[in-house]
């Protein structure tokens, strides 16, 4: 069921089932794999980076903007980096009053190339 109201950037999107319940760990990872979550992920160097530096993890890059998601979506299709999705969300100021945690994945890990 696509719930955008605009078409999918490209096949690789991460597209959540529902935007206003909380997701499941098995709707957002592959099975058992570790999943790391690149908040900002900007242009998607670092995010395609670390997905072929780490092919057994998958990583979700998060971005507010369509054209740099647009852009993200590209670069990953470019690499083949199939274990790497975009994902096209606005500021966590707009989640509403619930608290990010509950929206947040457990099993994340964040990472800083500084």
């Amino acid at each position: 069921m696509n719930t955008l109201p605009r078409p999918p950037i490209s096949e690789a999107e991460f597209v959540p089932p529902h935007y206003f319940r909380r997701l499941e760990m098995n709707e957002i990872r592959n099975g058992e794999r570790p999943l790391e979550i690149d908040l900002g992920c900007g242009d998607g160097s670092f995010l395609v980076e670390l997905a072929a530096a780490y092919p057994e993890r998958d990583f979700i890059g998060v971005e507010r903007l369509l054209g740099r998601c647009k852009k993200v979506a590209k670069k990953i299709r470019r690499a083949g980096a199939a274990n790497a999705r975009p994902y096209l969300r606005n500021s966590p100021k707009s989640w509403g009053e619930e608290s990010q945690q509950s929206r947040a994945c457990g099993a994340t890990v964040f990472r800083w190339p500084r």
